[in-house]
């Protein structure tokens, strides 16, 4: 049976639960567009469990976290439902492959951060916890000597140099260990962050957008102050930005974008902010997703590739509900 759509009692307690504070950019057509997106978000992501039963780095986890943002950012979201979906993305990521005896979060290491990250506001009942320390045991023990991590599952497919992806899932993981206090996810963060501080500037908006959550995250004003200036700068003439090189105008990028502005605290009222909106607003398809073409992967060429219309639409959705929001971050 699919998870969710079993019957459930269990409570979402979310930050923020009894009161949405706008910002100056809650506007009618942003909500337009994020409601006109949730149920895109759910039945596509739904429909994914039901025929793949696979919790992807690409899927699952942006489901999750899109419709967190969402429900934070005042919307109608099925709290039940995503509470389900949580759970069984959990138990998915947890269960032992019985050819190596591992879990199968140690093969998608960056949907485990990705949760890691995007639920760090929530509070969590006791077995959710115990999770979230298992999550963190897996990237610690799964770290290479050299502080860097392998990219997992179909990242080393993508469209950019193997050299920068490998830093990108590097940047996912230290981002995700630092949202705990322990001395074992700090030690292997602090190896990560010594392989970072030595890589050059990547071609992808991703990676320039987790430049500057982690230097938000260690309180490093001038090279958060840096980073979000270059990013500003790759912005294109209609608002949008490329997810890497010179690929054409990118809503995934754009999601990306917004939220890392909006995470460094860049106001509502700025040109980049608006202009990345516009884009948005006036680029979304009827039935709610976001066209993300050609892609990420190399074998795209060109053409829509679904589960990178899938993540586009999710970070769409994240980026935008982060300019509602007075502190995303």
């Amino acid at each position: 049976m699919n998870p969710l759509l079993r019957s459930s009692c269990l409570c979402l307690l979310f930050l923020g639960l009894s009161a949405h504070i706008a910002s100056a950019a809650d506007t009618p057509a942003i909500r337009g567009a994020v409601k006109k997106a949730l149920p895109f978000v759910v039945s596509e992501g739904n429909s994914w469990i039901e025929t793949k039963d696979c919790t992807s780095c690409h899927r699952t986890s942006f489901q999750t976290w899109a419709l967190t943002s969402a429900f934070n950012a005042g919307f109608d979201v099925d709290q039940t439902a995503l509470e389900e979906l949580r759970v069984w993305s959990r138990d998915d990521l947890n269960a032992i492959n019985e050819d190596d005896q591992k879990a199968a979060a140690t093969r998608n290491l960056e949907c485990v951060s990705h949760i890691l990250w995007a639920e760090r506001k929530l509070f969590a009942p006791r077995n959710d916890r115990e999770t979230r320390a298992k999550f963190l045991k897996y990237l610690s023990e799964n770290q290479l000597d050299s502080g860097l991590w392998k990219a997992n599952g179909q990242l080393p497919l993508q469209r950019r140099s193997k050299e920068e992806t490998q830093i990108v899932s590097t940047m996912w993981n230290a981002l995700a260990l630092g949202t705990s206090p322990d001395q074992t996810s700090q030690e292997a963060r602090a190896k990560a962050m010594a392989q970072i501080a030595q890589s050059t500037t990547g071609q992808s908006t991703e990676e320039l957008m987790l430049r500057i959550l982690l230097a938000i995250q260690e309180n490093n004003k001038e090279q958060a102050t840096r980073w979000v200036s270059e990013l500003q700068s790759r912005q294109r003439d209609d608002g949008s930005w490329n997810w890497v090189g010179e690929t054409g105008s990118d809503p995934l990028a754009t999601g990306m974008a917004l939220y890392a502005l909006r995470s460094a605290r860049v106001p509502v009222t700025d040109p980049a902010i608006q202009q990345g909106v516009d884009f948005l607003v006036s680029h979304q398809a009827e039935n709610g997703s976001w066209n993300t073409t050609p892609g990420t992967k190399k074998k795209a060429q060109g053409k829509p590739v679904e589960t990178s219309i899938y993540w586009g639409t999710c970070w769409a959705v994240i980026g935008l509900t982060a300019v509602l929001e007075d502190d995303p971050h």
